[in-house]
Order: C-alpha cells, then structure tokens, then sequence
C-alpha cells in the first residue's frame, strides 16, 4: 500500500519514525504536560503553611494547605486563608455569611438564633474583645465573620483588629490539609 510522507509516495512499510523525532515529541509532550500543571498551580490553587495555634487541634503550626480561589461564594464551615495588608495572612473558619446573625453567650455561638454545634471545637467561645462588633450581630453583603477553632487563642472576627472579613480579602478556601506531624 502506497501512501504519502513528507511529500513523497512510498510503501507504507517503509515508514519508519525517525529516533530524533520520537525524542522530540517525547520531550515537547512532557514539557507541555509540566507548563500546564504549572499554569494550574500558578492561577488556581495556592500552597500556603500554617503558622501559629489559632486553629488547633484541627491545623497545627507548620501543617501545609492547598487553596483555591476560584470561587467568591463561602460556606459556613470552610476554613479559608484572609489577606492582610498590614501583617501575615490569617487561617480562620467560616462561622457566619451575609444575612446571618450571630450571637455569642454562655460560651456558645448561636447562629440565627439557634444553637451552633461545632464537634471541631474542644472549648468555650467567649467576646474577646473590649469594643466592636457587638453581639448580636447580622453579617452585611459581601462579608463573613470567621474565627479560629483554638477559641482562646484566636485573633478572629470578635476582634476589632480582625472584624468583618470583606469577601475580597479572602485569598482562598482550603482544599486539601497536608499534616506537618511527625509520624
């Protein structure tokens, strides 16, 4: 059977692959599979590093995290990653979205009026801070209130400093937790 390569007719057993081209395509499909895993890394997800207490016993001081910010719709119970322009990012978990109101007494959080079981939490949750917010308090369009599940050591959203975190500030929500803990 006759067939045409490179321009020329011949007999199709003939046609053999040239070793150099085979390298070749070898080469330019393994760099091309590496440039899109990088462009994947690159624009959608982030690898970041926890860093302080804040979210024990559930993240622990060193644990990695993989994020992704594809999305500017939260969930109650996602633990995200917020910017800060002025000091390092904040890993905190998502108690209360836009319309909700929360409330925090008896060393409870009560989440539109209704008790919020929280099983990732091992300790009561008290106002932490002097001044604003006060409690109760709705969640106003574009925002969440986040707090860290180590509530006695926890810079969060009962905090001035922290407050209402803008949903704009949010660099990502975790996807995957990597353990730092020794094994």
């Amino acid at each position: 059977m006759k067939i045409q390569y490179r321009g020329v007719s011949v007999d199709s057993a003939e046609v053999r692959p040239d070793p150099a081209e085979k390298w070749f395509d070898f080469v330019a499909t393994v760099a091309g599979a590496i440039a899109a895993v990088m462009l994947i890394l690159v624009f959608l997800f982030r690898v970041v590093t926890v860093d302080g207490q804040s979210m024990v016993p559930n993240l622990q001081d060193g644990d990695r995290l993989i994020l992704t910010d594809v999305t500017t719709r939260f969930k109650r119970g996602e633990i995200v990653v917020i910017s800060r322009s002025d000091d390092a990012p904040l890993v905190k978990r998502v108690i209360a979205v836009s319309g909700d109101t929360i409330d925090l007494r008896d060393g409870s959080v009560y989440l539109n009026g209704e008790l919020l079981e929280e099983p990732y939490i091992d300790q009561e949750t008290y106002d932490v801070s002097p001044g604003p917010p006060d409690f109760p308090l709705t969640v106003p369009r574009g925002y969440v209130f986040v707090m860290g599940d180590n509530r006695g050591n926890s810079l969060d959203s009962r905090s001035y400093e922290v407050g209402l975190v803008d949903t704009h500030r949010i660099l990502g929500k975790v996807l995957v937790h990597l353990s730092n803990a020794e094994e």
